[in-house]
């Protein structure tokens, strides 16, 4: 139940932001350098992230989901932590149920890279690439991250795939730049008390 709320949420800010990327000019005419960025830190789950400064970052009132997007609305990225994760799962199943689910409503959907993550113990990288619901050619890359057994964070970047292309060096800082803020201990209090 809990694993299908969680699937459910991220479809549908995903969902939302996939509409995003489809919005403005291409990537030729909008080229991206490397943009300077500012420590976004989620103290209620203990993680934090370098993100562009020019982004715009929402969260509602359940703190464990963040969303972000470029100020040109053409990327975006989903940061979800879900305690207490499902760990008969392996990390590859996980981050495939997500990629599969966040581009159910694609067309030629395909497997661009899959890899471990290095940076964490059992953590785990999708990217996927089809066609959206507006016919714009997207890119999906979903990292499980799991740094602590049991509490995994999903991180999921999506944009057109020239925009993704072009911010690709950005989102392998970004994506380094995760780290976590708080002991294994104070996140596994945070199950017993949530």
């Amino acid at each position: 139940m809990r694993k299908n709320k969680l699937l459910c949420g991220i479809a549908l800010v995903l969902s939302g932001c996939l509409l995003f990327s489809a919005c403005g000019k291409s990537a030729d005419d909008t080229k991206q350098n490397i943009v300077p960025t500012v420590n976004y830190q989620n103290d209620d789950f203990g993680y934090e992230i370098q993100i562009p400064e020019n982004w715009q970052v929402q969260s509602g009132e359940d703190k464990s989901q963040i969303y972000a997007v470029s100020a040109d609305n053409k990327l975006a990225l989903n940061m979800v932590c879900e305690l207490g994760g499902f760990n008969y799962y392996t990390p590859q199943d996980l981050a495939m149920t997500i990629a599969d689910k966040t581009t159910s409503s694609f067309t030629d959907t395909r497997v661009v890279s899959e890899e471990k993550v290095s940076k964490f113990p059992d953590s785990y990288r999708v990217v996927v690439n089809g066609t959206n619901e507006e016919g714009i050619h997207t890119v999906v890359d979903v990292s499980l991250l799991q740094p602590i057994e049991g509490i995994h964070y999903y991180l999921i970047f999506s944009g057109g795939v020239e925009d993704y292309q072009v911010f690709s060096s950005q989102w392998e800082k970004m994506l380094d730049s995760f780290k976590t803020t708080k002991t294994a201990e104070e996140m596994y209090q945070k199950l017993v008390t949530d």
